[in-house]
């Protein structure tokens, strides 16, 4: 059981992620996935936190190693300019800050642009162009080069809208440039009240082009009870990192994705929508996870605020 009395996020937390005017006693966890997967919530404090260069702004204010960006805009969807400045020894990753399922993410190396995706996303690959593969650059037109191409491309993303939830439907359209990170090894680590739930390793083989993901066990008492095999060494210093990162930004739940580069662990994402199967079927949560949401807002409310039972 959740010592709520003293749990720090339960007694102070962000307005931003407020949902307690959606709170049923009813409420198990899936239930709450589905009300943000509807696009119910609605809460305005939560669009700055799908701006992937807010939050990266947010990020360097609180001193909280973030992604190797070297270029963001929410002005303009041209990059070319700013693509023929950088080390052309660097191969870089260009994407929209305002949509998810990594539609419109391209890789820059050499002057050739590259289609980038996860496979269980294949919609997101252009239209007979292979994806996630270095020997195989996007086909362009010969009387086109590729910096048109990567502004011709950016400008479709920056006229399109991501439906998957409310706020991010209202967020600002952006570009954002970073350094291609070789390494594409990425540990998601689920967060109710601040308590761990949940764990997950991602993978991509570059040799392969294929991907791998391992759920890692977690109990109760956020010990982890299976999968530690395939945590990579740098795992200790990712769960180090949330319990700060939780305490600033104060979510009632989150999921916090790391990953590793230039001798670091940086905060890859911050997603309110964690997207994760939370069915009681799914033994990698921890036990307490299906109703820990609802019981944080019960305590909260203290049976003050009776809601009729959403229909959902």
């Amino acid at each position: 059981m959740i010592d709520f009395e003293n749990n720090y996020i339960v007694n102070n937390l962000n307005t931003d992620f407020d949902l307690s005017r959606y709170y049923h006693r009813d409420l198990l966890a899936d239930n709450w996935q589905t009300i943000m997967l509807n696009s119910k919530i609605d809460n305005e404090g939560l669009i700055k936190w799908n701006d992937k260069i807010k939050l990266y702004n947010w990020m360097e204010k609180n001193n909280i190693p973030s992604p190797p960006i070297v270029y963001h805009s929410n002005k303009n969807h041209k990059v070319s300019e700013v693509l023929k400045s950088l080390d052309d020894n660097k191969s870089y990753v260009i994407k929209p800050s305002h949509l998810s399922l990594s539609r419109y993410v391209f890789k820059w190396k050499d002057e050739n642009v590259y289609q980038i995706h996860t496979p269980t996303m294949t919609e997101s690959v252009l239209k007979g162009q292979k994806a996630n593969d270095d020997k195989s650059p996007l086909n362009i037109w010969p009387w086109v080069s590729s910096y048109e191409r990567i502004d011709s491309l950016m400008r479709q993303a920056w006229n399109t809208l991501d439906d998957e939830d409310w706020p991010r439907y209202h967020s600002p359209q952006g570009v954002i440039i970073e350094e291609y990170v070789e390494s594409r090894t990425e540990i998601q680590i689920l967060c109710i009240w601040g308590v761990i739930v949940f764990a997950s390793v991602n993978y991509i083989n570059h040799e392969s082009y294929g991907t791998g993901q391992f759920d890692i066990e977690i109990d109760d008492e956020e010990n982890i009870v299976g999968g530690v095999e395939y945590l990579p060494k740098w795992w200790e210093d990712a769960w180090e990192m949330c319990e700060p990162i939780l305490k600033k930004s104060r979510p009632d739940q989150i999921r916090l994705d790391f990953m590793f580069h230039d001798n670091q662990v940086y905060l890859n994402e911050f997603t309110w929508n964690p997207g994760c199967d939370f069915n009681k079927e799914n033994q990698s949560l921890s036990p307490h996870a299906y109703t820990l949401l609802t019981d944080g807002y019960e305590y909260i409310l203290g049976g003050k605020r009776p809601r009729v039972k959403l229909s959902i």
